[in-house]
């Protein structure tokens, strides 16, 4: 964990590594997952913190979906969040690393932030609305290698090398591999599967390929269905 101050602005960073992840008999391979977060204000950061502490404790300390909050306390909460933005933050996963003796996946994720113009219509603004208002730029990186999906899948089978957990393992990987391929939103790379995708100006790249939000909606969509 490392974290650096300057003035009001914190920046921090916050990094596992599990050398090793066994489950049952299945040995996993090991992790290393990284976050970071940068150009957060503390002070707007406590006062957001502690208005939902409030709120919370108002409500018996209830969370989650058994947290109700009236009009008011939305509207009061949604005011804090954007005082946070004002500092235009990011957030990121850098990166997320899966190994085993096969290979290795990752997945990396940035979300810079950044303050609404128009405040005041902000605190109104529906999530499809305020959404593209606060995101300047998303970034998704994702690299499967089919050797380690396969592998993983074998030993969370139980299975041996070269049995029939393989052979699933990778019906399972060419399946999925080829209907997201279809929505443009993943691509074969050698052995694995990659996805570049970001968004910025209220459009989208999907490797190379320009859309427009809600075509890159329907896309995934079609690729969950």
């Amino acid at each position: 964990l490392e974290s650096q101050q300057k003035s009001q602005l914190l920046d921090g960073a916050l990094r596992y590594d599990f050398g090793r992840i066994v489950a049952g008999k299945a040995d996993l391979g090991s992790i290393s997952a990284g976050a970071k977060a940068s150009h957060f204000d503390v002070a707007t950061l406590s006062a957001l913190a502690n208005q939902y502490d409030a709120i919370k404790a108002k409500h018996g300390n209830t969370t989650g979906e058994d947290l109700t909050l009236t009009d008011a306390e939305s509207a009061l909460l949604r005011q804090k969040f954007l005082d946070v933005l004002a500092s235009n933050p990011s957030v990121s996963i850098d990166p997320l690393v899966w190994k085993n003796d096969k290979g290795q996946s990752t997945i990396a994720l940035n979300v810079n932030l950044v303050s609404p113009a128009d405040k005041a219509a902000a605190l109104n603004a529906g999530a499809d609305t305020l959404l593209p208002q606060i995101l300047k730029l998303v970034t998704l990186d994702i690299s499967i290698s089919k050797p380690m999906f396969i592998k993983t899948m074998s030993q969370l089978q139980g299975g041996a090398a070269g049995g029939q957990a393989d052979m699933l393992g990778a019906m399972l990987f060419d399946q999925y591999l080829g209907k997201l391929q279809t929505t443009g939103l993943v691509k074969l790379d050698n052995d694995k599967a990659v996805s570049a995708i970001r968004y910025e100006n209220d459009s989208i790249d999907a490797n190379g390929k320009k859309m427009s939000v809600q075509e890159f909606m329907q896309r995934a969509m079609a690729a969950v269905m």
